[in-house]
């Protein structure tokens, strides 16, 4: 969960970072109900920004040959 934390934090996913972070806290306790629940979050989360993430990718395109 560790690089999902970081990358999160390089492209602005501020929500995404934070509930992975929170995942990679409550992983070193041990499977919880706390963990399968921010799990959850952490897809919804996922799930918004993703959109955003895939419009700066394809502006980030190169030109179709």
């Amino acid at each position: 969960v560790h690089p999902l934390t970081a990358s999160a934090g390089n492209v602005g996913a501020g929500r995404v970072q934070a509930l992975a972070a929170r995942i990679e806290a409550l992983a070193e306790q041990g499977p919880t109900a706390a963990l399968s629940g921010a799990l959850g979050e952490l897809e919804q989360a996922f799930a918004v920004v993703k959109p955003e993430l895939e419009a700066k990718r394809r502006g980030f395109a190169p030109p179709a040959k």
